[in-house]
């Protein structure tokens, strides 16, 4: 009996061990890039990634103005691109829900902690694709980038409700969409949805300047803003009984 209990003590020591690069290799195929058309073309994109029951999860601002959408995947996962329809879209929490237009066999989705399950402090490990990082000769080359970081800070409604996360990493045009994904929880615990910017108080006795906070200074720190958890799976229950789009004045 000490020697399974002493087995089973090693196997998950070795998997709180799990290397970054062995973390990304295992969930890279659930991380899709998501191109956004209109009748006249091209509007842009975004990242989104894999759920269970074979959905899609982005940010409503990615898909925003779209008719049709192509969902593709980091080169060396192999796997063809396919088209997407929008099933659910709410503005007032930047989240969206897209499903294959047809049907596509897809890699087993990712599991969304609940709010409670989320901690300040925690390591989030952000997988998305990033327009800053593409080759500007090879645009539709899309690749795969990986960041690091901790919350910061938990934003709440309630004491038991997140309405957002914080966390010290630098998100990127087109990584918006991203799941912040826990390693301790193997969970995703919210979806990058985009920067905020710290000011700096400038005392106004420089020659030229006013006192005040200032934009442009080389020493403003940016800050990843991200959507809760609870938000992604309230949208992804409304996805499932067919509710349609949630302009952001309702």
């Amino acid at each position: 009996m000490r020697s399974v209990l002493l087995f089973i003590v090693c196997t998950l020591s070795l998997q709180a061990q799990q290397s970054l690069p062995d973390l990304v290799d295992s969930l890279k195929d659930r991380i899709v890039n998501i191109t956004v058309f209109d009748e006249e073309g091209e509007l842009g994109g975004g990242t989104g990634f894999i759920v269970e029951g074979g959905k899609i999860v982005t940010n409503a601002h990615v898909v925003e103005g779209g008719t049709s959408f192509t969902v593709g995947w980091d080169l060396s996962v192999g796997r063809e691109d396919f088209s997407a329809t929008l099933l659910a879209s709410d503005d007032r929490v930047d989240l969206a829900v897209l499903e294959p237009l047809t049907p596509v066999e897809l890699p087993e989705g990712l599991a969304v902690a609940s709010d409670s399950e989320v901690r300040l402090g925690e390591e989030v490990v952000i997988l998305g694709f990033p327009w800053l990082t593409q080759k500007e000769e090879e645009p539709e080359d899309f690749s795969l980038s990986v960041f690091r970081g901790l919350v910061t800070s938990l934003r709440r409604n309630s004491p038991q409700s997140i309405s957002e996360l914080v966390v010290d990493a630098n998100i990127l045009s087109g990584a918006s969409g991203s799941p912040l994904f826990a390693p301790a929880l193997g969970k995703v615990i919210g979806v990058a949805s985009g920067v905020e910017m710290s000011y700096v108080w400038d005392e106004g006795e420089g020659e030229g300047s006013e006192e005040g906070y200032q934009d442009d200074s080389e020493d403003q720190e940016r800050i990843g803003i991200a959507c809760a958890p609870s938000q992604v799976l309230r949208l992804l229950k409304k996805a499932a009984a067919g509710r349609e789009r949630v302009p952001a004045d309702r």
